[in-house]
């Protein structure tokens, strides 16, 4: 029976590419979807892409995509964070295969992104706009779904390695295989640097902040019964990174350390599609273990020792009836459950404990309908949390198909986030907390050219917060006092210039307000634009070159903490790659080729002109 129990509840969340080449989407609407038929604004990093980027990290890549911000407080490894078209970092849902990975113990339940590596990845899918309705809690802003890499009838392995600038020096590899009714996937990723001083990498005698990470993932797919596959993935990761005390001039310090360590995995199982019913099944987990340790020295003589472990669990069951030939009625149920345990010397003698848990229940129910000529999704979800509830969402997202070529697409909806348990039962916690709210609208444009040779794509948004958990320095502690609105246009245009040359430009235009204040939000630039070149010169030779553009924003001072005008950047990067013979590839890469002095975070440095030069053989 327990077993029986433990199979029952799993959710298979995932994206393929059909045999006839259309992109297919599971993250939008939780079914397999064309992508050209979902009324979700949403954006495909796909596995080719992922190829040619060898030895950076996911958050480069998010970085040049409409509606996307992304702001590292030092260098690579560092605290980064990212907002989907002006939310906070916390209203991002980040899932990998399926496990929701935002930290259930950081202040917020937000995802840090500074130690995340693209080797072991075959497929990124981005969702632009309320999703709370199928998701739950968190995904106010948007998602980001990391799909890791799958196994194949094909046996492959692959080893790569590569060097460059600050000493930084990387390794992985991959094995994957599979027969008609078995596949599976390993990956294994090691990466240590030297690294700069995060807050003065322009200072004489400042001392460098070093990482090392190594992360693991593993995927296996058999057929346990007849008719019945089952998936199983675990991912791995733990990361050392040297910190400083604070930013700004002043706040380099030798004696900081932090730690992370996360383990997730999912099991699933899904019946073979019957001709009306198809039900979706499994268990998912989520551990980290976060640590901070600074020893007093000269320059700051605080003592700092902190630990956090948490988890979460979820078991969720959806079932999809398929009605009429253009219907299909989904309902699902979840059960979630964070636990957090934390200790906190700051070094006044006090050391704050934490253990605290708590528990949601979510329903939903969602019709799809999908025609030639029109589609849509509608659905409402009823979420009840151990400490207040119930709350309702809703969402709605049609679109036509206005010819072959163009597409109008809108969605509508609601959204919540609940507390995170720092801000409910910490020392500057309140119980009495309220969920955040949210409501989105979105309206888009596409319109294609010579059967895909060019696109042109226009989002229109709109996102309102109400209830907003901020600090309030006068109490101290979190209150539900925060409101604000952010509006803007994503405009996404790419062209084949030849029959080997495509480019792409990709520009957003926001305006982020914080409502009480009548101020901008923090970290939250007016314009930002990257074009980017991408060339395949014959079999051997491929190159991309990318130009990021920030304009001016709004940030807190490291030294005053008073709000101050941070200046806007533009970055150039280069990356060619050579192969060497069919499975071989050598790899090079430039970045801020202008070595340009800028900041994301104020205080806070970012690397000069790079180079990391790699190679990889396939066996």
């Amino acid at each position: 029976m327990t077993l029986f129990i433990f199979f029952l509840f799993t959710s298979q969340i995932t994206s393929v590419t059909a045999a006839s080449g259309v992109d297919i989407i599971v993250t939008a609407t939780r079914l397999e979807t064309p992508a050209e038929q979902t009324g979700s604004s949403a954006t495909i990093i796909s596995k080719e892409e992922l190829s040619r980027r060898p030895g950076e990290k996911v958050a480069d890549l998010l970085r040049t995509r409409t509606g996307l911000t992304v702001n590292r407080a030092g260098g690579p490894g560092s605290a980064t964070s990212l907002s989907i078209r002006g939310a906070n970092s916390e209203h991002t849902l980040v899932l990998i295969d399926g496990v929701k990975v935002n930290d259930p113990l950081s202040p917020t339940r937000s995802f840090d992104f500074g130690n995340l590596p693209i080797e072991g990845i075959e497929r990124i899918e981005i969702i632009r706009g309320s999703e709370s309705v199928l998701y739950g809690s968190d995904a106010i802003g948007g998602i980001v779904h990391i799909i890791t890499k799958r196994g194949g009838r094909t046996p492959s392995r692959v080893l790569g390695f590569g060097y460059g600038t600050y000493r930084t020096f990387e390794t992985w590899t991959s094995v994957k295989g599979g027969e008609a009714e078995a596949d599976y996937a390993l990956n294994a990723q090691l990466e240590t640097s030297r690294g700069f001083s995060n807050t003065g990498r322009e200072l004489t005698g400042a001392e460098a902040d070093g990482r090392t990470s190594a992360s693991f993932s593993g995927h296996a797919g058999f057929q346990a019964a007849e008719e019945t596959p089952f998936t199983f993935d675990i991912r791995y990761s733990k990361a050392r990174n040297d910190n400083d005390f604070s930013g700004g001039p002043g706040g380099d310090d030798p004696d900081f350390l932090s730690t992370e360590q996360t383990f997730s995995g999912r099991l699933q199982a899904r019946a073979t599609r019957s001709q009306d019913w198809e039900p979706l099944l499994g268990l998912s987990y989520l551990n980290m273990v976060r640590t901070a340790d600074k020893t007093p020295n000269s320059s700051h003589p605080e003592a700092v020792h902190t630990r956090h472990d948490s988890a979460r669990s979820k078991i969720d069951l959806q079932n999809n009836f398929f009605v009429g030939g253009a219907g299909t009625i989904s309902l699902g149920i979840e059960a979630e459950r964070e636990t957090g345990l934390s200790r906190e010397d700051l070094g006044t003698g006090l050391a704050e404990g934490l253990r605290q848990s708590s528990t949601t229940v979510g329903l939903f129910v969602q019709y799809q309908h999908l025609s030639p000529t029109f589609f849509y999704t509608a659905g409402v979800r009823r979420d009840v949390h151990d400490r207040f509830g119930p709350y309702a969402t809703y969402r709605i997202a049609p679109g036509v198909a206005l010819s072959h070529s163009m597409t109008l697409r809108s969605s509508y909806g609601t959204g919540f986030k609940a507390p995170s348990l720092y801000q409910l039962y910490s020392a500057f916690g309140d119980p009495a907390l309220r969920p955040e709210l949210s409501t989105t609208f979105d309206l888009g444009l596409e319109q294609r050219f010579a059967d895909g040779a060019a696109l042109v794509r226009m989002s229109y948004f709109k996102t309102k917060l109400n209830d907003l958990i901020v600090f309030e320095n006068s109490k101290p502690g979190y209150q539900n006092v925060g409101k604000s609105e952010s509006q803007g246009l994503e405009t996404e245009i790419s062209s084949d210039l030849l029959s080997t040359l495509r480019a792409t430009l990709e520009y957003t235009v926001m305006r982020a307000m914080d409502e009480n204040s009548g101020l901008e939000l923090l970290r939250r630039p007016r314009h930002q634009a990257a074009f980017t070149l991408s060339s395949h010169l014959g079999r051997a030779w491929s190159f991309d070159t990318a130009i990021r553009m920030i304009s001016r924003r709004l940030d807190l001072d490291a030294q005053t903490w008073s709000r101050k005008s941070t200046p806007g950047y533009a970055v150039a990067n280069l990356s060619l790659s050579y192969a060497v013979g069919v499975k071989s590839r050598l790899s090079s890469r430039i970045e801020n080729i202008f070595d340009r002095e800028y900041q994301e975070v104020d205080g806070y440095s970012t690397p000069g002109r790079t180079l990391f030069i790699s190679f990889q053989q396939e066996f």
